[in-house]
């Protein structure tokens, strides 16, 4: 009959029950940790959604920011822009007024230069004077005013452009003619021959409106208002005369 070894079973027990007894207690350490992980886990899921709300508001606020400032960038460029435009709009109205000055001025320079620019027969007026034709053997007269140094010159051109017309007769009374009551102005052409009568008008016509003609009326003086002439009469009345007038006032 074998006995048992009671030492051994004994020892055997009280090892088996230690090494229980220190897992039980690690069990509880591990259970206490685990609540404690979990108590931070917990705490810090908490703790992350907070800061995400207020980074979500935070960047709602960064994003307000951001458009105000942009549409404040905006509207600041949009009024540099509208002033800028209102600039442009009045330098564009100063040169548009500075164009039409100019145009004004140059317009009245024109006037007034050909108010003071004397008359004078263009070269194609001339050519055709000197080549009139079939108006052989007769007579033209050419006559001015005795004081008009204008009106002679002009007349002086057309006394040298008829002189070159073969067999033409040419009575000369430039600086014949004196005001007495009345101013002719102009060119006229007058004669009862209307052939040379029309071909001069058209001549003296081509270029200038030398025919343009006018007169003038002063205060009577004695009851005489015509213009007397102390020119010189060779043989029959002339086919026509060209009266050269004073230049026409405009």
């Amino acid at each position: 009959m074998n006995v048992p070894n009671i030492p051994a079973l004994t020892s055997e027990v009280n090892r088996l029950q230690n090494a229980t007894n220190w897992w039980a207690e690690a069990a509880l350490w591990l259970t206490a940790v685990t609540a404690f992980v979990g108590l931070l886990y917990f705490v810090a899921s908490r703790i992350a959604i907070n800061r995400g709300n207020q980074l979500r508001i935070a960047q709602s606020n960064l994003s307000a920011a951001e458009a105000g400032r942009l549409a404040a960038n905006l509207t600041a460029k949009d009024l540099k822009i509208a002033a800028a435009g209102q600039k442009a709009s009045e330098a564009d109205a100063r040169a548009r007024a500075f164009e039409q000055e100019a145009a004004r001025l140059t317009a009245d320079n024109l006037r007034l230069e050909a108010a003071i620019d004397p008359r004078r027969l263009s070269l194609a007026q001339q050519k055709d004077l000197a080549e009139l034709k079939g108006f052989s053997n007769r007579t033209i007269e050419v006559k001015s005013y005795s004081s008009d140094t204008e009106g002679l010159i002009l007349a002086t051109q057309i006394v040298e452009g008829l002189s070159k017309v073969p067999a033409l007769v040419i009575t000369d009374n430039r600086l014949t003619m004196q005001p007495a009551g009345m101013v002719s102005f102009g060119v006229s052409v007058e004669g009862k021959d209307k052939a040379p009568v029309e071909e001069l008008k058209r001549i003296l016509s081509m270029d200038g409106h030398l025919t343009e003609t006018s007169s003038f009326s002063a205060p009577k003086r004695g009851g005489f208002t015509v213009t007397t002439s102390f020119g010189r009469i060779v043989g029959p009345p002339p086919s026509a005369t060209i009266t050269v007038g004073e230049k026409p006032i405009k």
